[in-house]
């Protein structure tokens, strides 16, 4: 088989109209997560932005500055690895619409 360079023109032009269309999608995607029983919540979209946070006022209690700095980094590392798992389902499903065998990505 002889290498064709407008296959592979083609194929390049597919992918990065498929990244840019999937970039896209991740801004759109949200995930909500919470820590402390909900005392803490917080949106991130799928380019981990954070887009909302949430605190009970029950825990803004200045003697207690260390529990809610603790809860609100529980929250978003719990945001961050829900996006993780939006972000690899889409990158397996851009894979497949390219064509390319399943594991790859």
């Amino acid at each position: 088989m002889e290498f064709d360079p407008r296959k592979l023109a083609e194929l390049m032009s597919q992918a990065q109209e498929a990244q840019r269309r999937m970039m896209e999608e991740l801004s759109r995607a949200t995930v909500e997560a919470s820590a402390g029983g909900g005392m803490v919540k917080l949106t991130m979209n799928g380019l981990f932005e954070t887009t909302k946070v949430t605190i009970d006022p029950t825990v803004i209690d200045v003697k207690e500055r260390t529990l809610l700095e603790d809860l609100v980094r529980a929250a978003i590392n719990d945001a961050t690895r829900r996006v993780e798992e939006v972000r690899a389902d889409k990158a397996r499903a851009l894979a497949g619409g390219l064509g390319m065998p399943p594991g790859i990505m």
